[in-house]
């Protein structure tokens, strides 16, 4: 069974086929997927990628990454699982499913995979300080960022 990929949701397959097909944590994912944007922009217009980032609190966010997440997933060319540590804390756990390495292996570009290797296994408070660090009006919410965030409803 074939799936029509979406451009936003052949990105997110490309980072999981660079980082060996699994990467550990939404921020981190959020955090690769922001950062191609912005150092491979050539990459992403040729791919035809259109994420929409605001500042939050993990840095930057897209509402755009999690519905591909969620697409990816009801195709099953991934599986996230969740890690849970305590009654709090927990981690999604992102992973290609051998149809989603199918469908990733004629898509190559040098500049994610080289992003990849370089952000893709950083501590994430490291990787955090260097997306803050670089990109602080994309990654600092405002006041008035936080007033709008409490306006929208929960999403449980």
């Amino acid at each position: 069974m074939r799936f029509e990929v979406s451009s936003n949701e052949k990105l997110i397959l490309l980072l999981l086929k660079y980082a060996g097909g699994r990467i550990e944590g939404r921020v981190r994912l959020m955090k690769l997927v922001f950062l191609t944007l912005k150092e491979c922009p050539e990459a992403a217009r040729r791919f035809g990628v259109s994420f929409n980032f605001r500042p939050y609190l993990h840095g930057p966010f897209s509402m755009e990454v999690l519905k591909a997440l969620d697409s990816l997933q009801a195709k099953g060319l991934i599986r996230v699982d969740t890690r849970v540590f305590d009654e709090i804390w927990f981690r999604y756990e992102y992973e290609l499913t051998g149809r989603g390495f199918k469908a990733v292996e004629d898509w190559d570009d040098e500049c994610i995979k080289s992003l990849v290797e370089r952000y893709g296994k950083k501590e994430l408070r490291e990787l955090l300080r260097y997306v803050y660090r670089t990109y602080p009006r994309e990654s600092t919410p405002t006041l008035s960022d936080i007033l709008r965030e409490l306006e929208q409803p929960i999403i449980s």
